[in-house]
């Protein structure tokens, strides 16, 4: 009890001193959310650095959720960047109905990790909020930024991507999100034959042989999903990646595919970086596989990292859906040529 009391001493003269004039009210506040518990008080005592964290959180009106000491402790080790946009989430006295106590409750390290390398994914989660608006094109292209970012779980991946419909939803703009990547699958699923080839009989295929009336021999074409080539300051992944290589096993024509929801559906920074590399060379650009891929319909057939392939800008295509994830839907008018774009 007396190290309870000197503890409880310490901490109410700390805090007076670091929260300024409304010291005594704000260390009265601490006390009261504190106090009562040794185990919690130790804890703060042993990471001073979370009374920091609790003075934000309880500022903002997060003060259900700043009595959390894990919540505390996963706010601190995110960068301000995160912090000042996920406090803008709600909060309630009711765990369940608080949206920011059921973000963080089950945060890991691997989600901090990602949050904290890309900030802006952070924006998908409060894009409903005042000051953060966000458009359906705006939850589609972070969605796809999310889908080409590889050092996060797919638990946590799935996290976002609910985390964005959730917000989407709130902007009456629900599902967006997920359409973006049904889109992209729908369109894989069409083009691939069970062999791992090209499918020439698909409603895909016959849109894209169209669109490429001089090639031939399609049959010869592999088909490469997610397919990561290194650009100037990292990496961009290709939707689909269609690879043609002749008797002798050398590859001598590549085709990247960029799959989006809508016309209005930006290209990511990786990709604005690559595509528009590749569009300012006449004879293609040697662009290094960054990862080995192995083609998901036969695993015999693989790309090996540290490959170079030469993409060339009469080969990078752009597929624009309207707002839905029905292949049948479109058109040879849908199908553009990534030249066709200023960067």
């Amino acid at each position: 009890m007396k190290f309870l009391v000197n503890l409880v001493t310490a901490f109410v003269f700390g805090i007076s001193l670091a929260f300024g004039q409304t010291n005594c009210d704000m260390a009265a506040n601490f006390l009261d959310d504190f106090a009562a518990d040794a185990d919690k008080l130790a804890t703060i005592a042993g990471k001073p650095e979370l009374v920091d964290s609790w003075n934000d959180l309880y500022t903002a009106g997060k003060i259900h959720f700043a009595k959390d000491i894990a919540a505390l402790e996963k706010y601190h080790k995110l960068n301000p960047d995160v912090r000042v946009l996920l406090i803008k989430l709600s909060d309630d006295v009711d765990p369940t109905k608080s949206s920011i106590a059921n973000f963080f409750s089950d945060m890991d390290d691997d989600l901090i990790t990602a949050l904290n390398s890309k900030p802006d994914f952070a924006k998908g989660v409060v894009g409903h909020k005042e000051g953060n608006l966000m458009t359906k094109d705006n939850f589609t292209n972070l969605a796809e930024e999310l889908d080409d970012f590889d050092d996060i779980s797919s638990l946590n991946k799935q996290k976002l991507y609910d985390a964005y419909d959730r917000s989407a939803g709130i902007n009456k703009f629900q599902g967006f999100a997920k359409l973006g990547n049904d889109l992209n699958k729908n369109i894989k699923t069409d083009l691939i034959t069970e062999a791992g080839k090209f499918n020439e009989s698909g409603h895909m295929g016959a849109l894209l042989k169209e669109k490429f009336p001089s090639k031939s021999d399609w049959h010869k074409y592999d088909v490469f999903e997610e397919l990561p080539l290194e650009t100037t300051n990292g990496f961009m992944k290709g939707d689909v990646v269609l690879v043609k290589k002749n008797d002798f096993g050398q590859i001598e024509d590549v085709i990247v595919i960029e799959n989006k929801l809508s016309k209005g559906t930006d290209l990511t920074v990786r990709q604005t970086e690559g595509f528009g590399a590749v569009i300012n060379t006449s004879d293609g650009l040697s662009m290094k596989v960054k990862y080995e891929v192995v083609n998901k319909k036969n695993a015999n057939t693989r790309i090996d990292a540290g490959v170079y392939l030469t993409i060339k800008k009469e080969n990078c295509l752009k597929i624009s859906d309207h707002t839905t994830d029905q292949i049948n839907t479109l058109s040879i008018d849908d199908l553009e040529f990534i030249t066709e774009f200023t960067f």
